[in-house]
């Protein structure tokens, strides 16, 4: 079975547009926490806020490693080696 080469352009892109509907997401949730007054409502905004903003960070955090993968495949490309495989574990007997 043949795998084909990931879209390393389409993936940022989407990240990217992730990333930035998240952080519009964030700023909102943010102004609104501001102009609560009423404890529940702060709590649940609060709530709201910091899981829009742990999103992002988890959005940015994998844009930055497709940045890395990106950056070592195509070291691989240009200097003609195949992508290496893991190393059998212990004991696992070789597939002939």
């Amino acid at each position: 079975m043949s795998k084909t080469a990931p879209d390393f352009d389409r993936d940022a892109q989407m990240l990217d547009q992730l990333a930035e509907m998240d952080l519009a997401l964030a700023e909102h949730l943010h102004a609104r926490l501001l102009a609560a007054t009423e404890p529940d409502v702060v709590a649940a905004l609060y709530r709201a806020y910091q899981r829009v903003a742990h999103s992002l960070r988890q959005t940015r955090s994998l844009a930055a490693k497709l940045a890395v993968e990106r950056a070592q495949a195509a070291a691989r490309h240009a200097s003609g080696r195949p992508r290496l495989c893991p190393t059998p574990a212990r004991g696992a007997q070789r597939l002939n």
